[in-house]
């Protein structure tokens, strides 16, 4: 090249003589000349353009005519595309292009190329621009394999999922409609069963119908429609197609102007067939050379054709032999199904199948690791449990289990199922009704051992004040001296058996609903310091300190000798569960409308599991032979039961084991009417109901008349109803009740849900004072009672002059503690 620019008369051009060039472009050229890279030098304003023999050998390189001629001369139809690049390079903005896409005008044609390359201005010696230095290259075959390998692949995924061969090419056919600068259309037949009629089953660039497509071709005869159909189908490999404007006129496809010239027909054959399946005719790029790499694409395209139809026929055969498969399966299924017996059959993968058996329950059962070892060769009999109907029925089988060998091989395992479920219920029911005879026995047993401890303890404790007594007479006739002492002793045991025949006939008047008190107007004191007086000597002789503290306090609505009762009770309980050296205290206290009476001690306690079962009959917290204190625990049984009677409440504290106790009674004040005080039975006029308005609930019709009679009778007005809806119905239109008296177990609704409703309802009805009149009489009940919202748990059992006295207290009661 370095000759070739020596020899050219360079006067004959824009750049002049070469003796007038200056030095920066002679440097610039012997650097373009010397250089082993393609160099394209742009000089001047008329861009005239200088180049090197690596630049000339590219593809479409320049001619040497064009040496020291403008660009655009070289460039041609592309000029449009690099015009601008080479304005911003002169400006001084260099320029990278990177796989830029030109239309090279080459031997008469336009053909699609891609070059990458740089703009860089050259200065002169006064720093001007004067050139551009633009070294390229070529990159047509490698964005054109990227490109053609996309396509591929694209296709490829498309076919993947394909069922059928119509289906196969119709997906490419849909992938390739976005791929025609390599294939402007795309024909896509498929050989009928006859073998000599294709039919067009998808398309790309031509609409079925034309010339060039029909809908159907013939591999012999006329019925080709102008392709080379016999010798296509004779090959086994990709035939070039030419002259197809002759063949068809000017095909109107791709994305050019300009109509393809020429198509490859590709037969897909498969393994194994003669005559090809299918044929896929392709278009060839106006723009584009069908080289070597070119029919490689259209080589490659077919074989992913053919691999996408191989897969289609392999997944046809999988899903028949499937079927054959299922329905092989469905005559076994048929078959196990009519065995009576419950039958599973294990395969050697370990897939069970069962007729009359939940699959779901073959682990559970142990029936499927049966089945696992008989897979291995062992056989077992056991008897396997079932659960049905929710778990709470079970059926009982027999089941045999053994391997299937098939010419000493193995094959499988199977189960039989026999139902032996009556049998074995016969069996469990004569075991039921045994066990039952036997725990019958035992519970009579220990009910009579009950009964006979209950007789020991009451014989001992009867016997116990009994044996004192009969000692201190025998000692009375034998010493005189000891006279004072035996009386005080005797006058004890006489106190001590006393009090325990009054507990034992208490709790049988209380148990029965015959417990009664006799209420006047009395003052809470004397009562008090009697029961004080009573217990002195038993504390001095434990070497206790008891002390007595009263307050001023109004009278009382009480039995004065129920509540020495009362209080002799708690004393009592004190002093026995409080160690020597320790200390007892009564206190009475004015209390919100009443007095109340405080036993505190700091003996043994009790723990905070105990505290609801305090007040229960026959319960202490030591029970057998061993314990401390004697007793039958029936005294804070009865001190509950008469302090409620007399419209009192009690209640017990304690911190915890060894920090004593407190026990605390409170009672109503007595109402002063202007009159003198007087002793007064449950049915005087201090009992009256005198402008009372009660609201009863009862859904016994005789119980709802008696109870209604009794109440009425005494002064009160009366509105029963039979059911929770009718209360709620009757307090929403009626206002002014004093009290509510309510049942607890009723039809659809009971006395909770009315309490509850009652207490969520708005305005002062909320707040109206209720009782459960009940006969559920457990100490559980009367505690379930006041949680839900009652005031007071009245027992169906009482009396009616009892039934009185608690309704009157119930008017003017305060909170009660639990």
């Amino acid at each position: 090249m370095g000759g070739r620019i020596r020899a050219k008369d360079w006067s004959q051009t824009p750049l002049g003589p070469m003796e007038s060039w200056p030095p920066c472009l002679r440097t610039v050229v012997s650097l373009c000349v010397a250089s082993p890279f393609p160099i394209l030098i742009a000089w001047g304003p008329r861009r005239v353009m200088l180049y090197n023999d690596v630049f000339r050998a590219l593809g479409g390189g320049p001619s040497p005519h064009l040496l020291g001629q403008p660009l655009s001369e070289y460039w041609g139809p592309a000029w449009t595309e690099l015009r601008d690049h080479y304005d911003k390079a002169f400006a001084g903005q260099p320029v990278i292009l990177e796989n830029q896409p030109l239309f090279r005008d080459r031997g008469g044609r336009l053909e699609e190329t891609f070059f990458s390359g740089a703009f860089s201005p050259i200065r002169d010696e006064r720093g001007e621009i004067a050139g551009v230095w633009n070294p390229l290259t070529e990159t047509t075959r490698q964005v054109l394999h990227e490109r053609r390998t996309r396509t591929l692949g694209d296709v490829a995924l498309a076919m993947a999922n394909a069922q059928t061969l119509p289906e196969v090419f119709t997906l490419a056919a849909r992938t390739l409609e976005d791929h025609a600068r390599d294939l402007p259309f795309t024909l896509f037949y498929v050989r009928d069963t006859r073998g000599s009629t294709l039919r067009l089953v998808s398309s790309t660039g031509l609409p079925p119908g034309t010339a060039a497509s029909p809908a159907l071709l013939f591999s012999h005869g006329d019925g080709a429609g102008g392709w080379p159909l016999e010798e296509v189908m004779r090959a086994r490999q990709p035939i070039r197609v030419g002259h197809l404007e002759e063949r068809f006129g000017p095909l109107r496809c791709g994305p050019y102007p300009e109509p393809p010239r020429e198509a490859v027909a590709l037969p897909i054959h498969l393994p194994g067939e003669e005559e090809p399946t299918a044929l896929l005719l392709t278009g060839v790029s106006s723009r584009l050379e069908l080289n070597e790499p070119y029919l490689e694409f259209h080589r490659l395209l077919a074989n992913a054709m053919t691999t996408a139809t191989l897969q289609c026929h392999a997944r046809a055969d999988w899903v028949k032999s499937r079927r054959r498969e299922e329905q092989r399966a469905a005559e076994l299924e048929a078959v196990i199904e009519s065995i009576p017996d419950g039958v599973c059959i294990a395969d050697t993968s370990g897939h069970i199948r069962t007729n009359r058996i939940d699959p779901a329950i073959l682990g559970s059962s142990g029936i499927e690791e049966a089945l696992q070892r008989a897979l291995r060769g062992e056989s077992s009999t056991r008897e396997v449990y079932l659960a049905q109907n929710g778990g709470e029925k079970q059926r009982v089988i027999r089941s045999a289990t053994a391997p299937v060998r098939l010419r000493e091989t193995i094959v499988g395992a199977v189960s039989i199922n026999v139902d032996i479920t009556e049998r074995k219920r016969a069996e469990a029911e004569r075991e039921v009704l045994l066990a039952n005879e036997q725990a019958a026995r035992g519970e009579a047993e220990r009910a009579n051992r009950k009964k006979d401890e209950f007789l020991a303890r009451v014989s001992h404790e009867l016997a116990t004040p009994l044996v004192g007594m009969r000692l201190w007479l025998e000692l009375l006739q034998t010493d005189e001296s000891k006279r004072t002492e035996a009386i005080a002793a005797l006058t004890q045991c006489t106190q001590t058996q006393s009090r325990i025949v009054h507990d034992l006939l208490d709790t049988a008047r209380a148990l029965s609903g015959k417990l009664s008190v006799m209420i006047e107007a009395c003052e809470p004191s004397e009562p008090i310091q009697a029961a004080v007086a009573d217990l002195t000597p038993m504390a001095r002789q434990k070497g206790l300190t008891l002390e007595m503290i009263l307050q001023e306090t109004p009278l009382v609505q009480a039995d004065p000798r129920r509540m020495r009762q009362v209080v002799s009770n708690l004393l009592s309980n004190a002093v026995k569960f409080t160690p020597p050296g320790g200390r007892v205290e009564v206190r009475l206290e004015p209390e919100r409308g009443g007095v109340c009476i405080v036993v505190q001690d700091t003996g043994r306690g009790f723990p905070s599991e105990f505290q609801p079962l305090l007040f229960s009959p026959f319960r202490q917290e030591e029970e057998g032979t061993t314990r401390v204190n004697g007793g039958l625990g029936l005294g804070l049984a009865i001190v509950r039961q008469l302090v409620e009677l007399q419209g009192g409440t009690v209640w017990a504290e304690s911190p915890g084991r060894d920090q004593g106790a407190i026990f605390t009674v409170w009672l109503p004040a007595h109402e002063d009417t202007g009159e003198p005080p007087r002793a007064e039975s449950t049915n005087a006029v201090a009992l009256q109901l005198e402008g009372l308005r009660l609201l009863l609930v009862e859904d016994d019709a005789l119980t709802r008349t008696a109870v209604t009679s009794i109440l009425e009778h005494h002064g009160a007005r009366v509105e029963a109803v039979e059911s929770v809806a009718s209360a709620l119905s009757t307090l929403a239109s009626t206002s002014g009740f004093d009290a509510l008296v309510c049942d607890i177990a009723m039809p659809q609704e009971d006395g909770y849900s009315l309490i509850r409703k009652v207490r969520a309802m708005n305005g002062p009805i909320s707040q109206v004072p209720a009782a459960a009149f009940t006969a559920h009489m457990r100490e559980e009940d009367r505690l379930q009672v006041l949680e839900a919202g009652f005031q007071m748990h009245i027992p169906k059992s009482l009396e009616p002059d009892q039934l009185i006295a608690q309704l009157r207290t119930l008017v003017g009661k305060p909170p009660t503690k639990p």
